[in-house]
């Protein structure tokens, strides 16, 4: 066969497609589980610091969510239930919605009459970084630890942080007032959700 003609160029391009793509889907089903592994894993830290259950490895984060934490299926939903002795009960959705570049994960918990957040933790987003990627910044997200549901929860004008947890309100991020925004619908349907998903169970 000729190496400058085209049926070369055509069996050689395939071939080395071929190869490539077989490297690759050797490569997914070797790493699949370790994926998934660590999927699972960044689930159950998101749980925990949601619920306010502080841990150190991973491995200690592991111990404690199967020690503590019980999951339930409620109308095909996933629900996280802790049962503390101080706190009483707390429960945690995961969560999934609309950011301004894509998809924003997380889990909110609250507590069993869902009047408190407990906390609000993001597994994954897409967001611009240094912008709306602080949604994932400790500042932002401690603002709704313990903050007081009285109706919905309102994300107002980029701010250093609203230190009131009375008030339902949490201050924006700056200079990303869309992704602000969008987040306040994903939590506020968050929290119309798990309404209707514990109703009963307190």
């Amino acid at each position: 066969m000729k190496t400058g003609g085209v049926v070369y160029t055509i069996v050689f391009s395939f071939l080395a497609a071929f190869v490539f793509v077989a490297i690759l889907g050797l490569a997914n089903e070797f790493t699949k589980a370790r994926i998934e592994k660590n999927r699972e894993i960044a689930t159950q830290k998101a749980v925990l610091r949601a619920c306010a259950v502080a841990f150190g490895s991973d491995e200690e984060a592991n111990t404690l969510f199967n020690d503590r934490i019980r999951k339930m299926d409620r109308d095909g939903n996933a629900l996280y239930v802790l049962e503390d002795a101080d706190r009483g009960v707390i429960y945690a959705l995961p969560f999934s919605g609309q950011g301004l570049w894509g998809t924003i994960t997380g889990i909110l918990a609250v507590n069993a009459d869902v009047s408190v957040i407990t906390g609000v933790e993001i597994i994954a987003h897409n967001e611009t970084p240094g912008l709306g990627g602080k949604i994932d910044e400790p500042y932002f997200k401690e603002q709704f630890r313990q903050e007081k549901i009285t109706g919905r929860i309102d994300i107002g004008p980029g701010g250093s942080g609203d230190a009131d947890h009375t008030n339902s309100r949490v201050d924006g991020i700056t200079g990303a007032s869309q992704t602000s925004q969008l987040f306040a619908v994903i939590i506020n349907n968050s929290l119309e959700r798990i309404k209707v998903l514990v109703r009963g169970l307190a």
